[in-house]
């Protein structure tokens, strides 16, 4: 709320500082480390990202660095802990402000894969589809390849939650070739590679009944 109301009373840290905190968040959170740690980090590495911004210093990549923990670990830590799927949409939009800021197709790709995964708890199909369509990913570097992997396999979870069966094997077969060019990697906290398209398969997206994935 603070953040939202350009408020944030954080302190203005070095960039470097900022960008091990938000390293080491993700980082924990990925491995499904110390959650309770996790979130009660979570709230001063958003305060110090945004004071910073609004100091003006290094804010590109501050700008970067909040799009990343907000949809890499603010959504993700929010549905683990069964918030309210207003808060994670709230953490949604602080991410979309942000990516808008920064201007850059990885951010906007991350912010469609997060606002994707809300909406779906909240069977909103249509705006989970939208912000997906949205994105067009390139592929010449081995992050954005993993980033576009993962944004087609969230594409074909969507349509199987959406009972659009028709519309689910163009997306994950895309992703799966991708994976294969990746191989397994991790960019973006994402997990992407093969294990992650098996995993996918074998936890109920053939049976075109996901709702929440992870």
């Amino acid at each position: 709320m603070a953040v939202g109301q350009n408020l944030p009373d954080g302190q203005v840290l070095p960039v470097q500082v900022l960008r091990a905190r938000v390293t080491a968040i993700v980082d924990a959170l990925c491995r499904c480390e110390r959650e309770r740690e996790v979130g009660a980090a979570l709230p001063g590495v958003i305060r110090d990202l945004r004071t910073g911004i609004a100091a003006g210093r290094d804010v590109a990549e501050l700008l970067g660095l909040s799009v990343l923990l907000h949809t890499q670990v603010a959504v993700p830590w929010l549905s683990l802990s069964a918030a309210a799927v207003d808060l994670r949409w709230q953490a949604v939009m602080l991410a979309r402000q942000a990516a808008h800021e920064h201007g850059t197709m990885t951010s906007i790709g991350l912010v469609a894969a997060a606002g994707a995964r809300v909406a779906l708890a909240k069977g909103a199909f249509g705006i989970a589809q939208a912000g997906l369509d949205a994105v067009t990913m390139p592929t010449n570097t081995p992050e954005t390849r993993q980033l576009a992997g993962f944004l087609a396999l969230r594409t074909a979870v969507v349509a199987a939650a959406d009972r659009r069966s028709s519309d689910v094997d163009a997306p994950l077969e895309y992703a799966a070739e991708l994976a294969l060019r990746t191989g397994e990697g991790n960019a973006f906290g994402l997990g992407f590679g093969p294990i992650n398209i098996d995993l996918y398969r074998i936890s109920g997206l053939l049976d075109r009944t996901c709702c929440d994935s992870p």
